[in-house]
């Protein structure tokens, strides 16, 4: 029986990279493309402010003790 494939996108944290790799071969998954892309001014920005909320979020974490 023939299936039709479906095509997924994912976003992953590059220290993450290796284990969700490993985990979708457990699952199956046997092609995939990796898209190299430019990091933009805007993307690192993004980057930023993301590590700025975990660092809030890291203090206020800290506080509820």
């Amino acid at each position: 029986m023939v299936v039709p494939m479906q095509k997924y996108s994912f976003l992953i944290f590059h220290k993450e990279y290796n284990s969700f790799l490993e985990n979708i071969q457990k699952i199956g998954v046997i092609h995939i493309i990796e898209k190299n892309i430019e990091i933009t001014h805007k993307i690192k920005e993004q980057y930023k402010l993301l590590n700025s909320y975990g660092n809030v979020l890291k203090f206020l974490e800290k506080r509820k003790q």
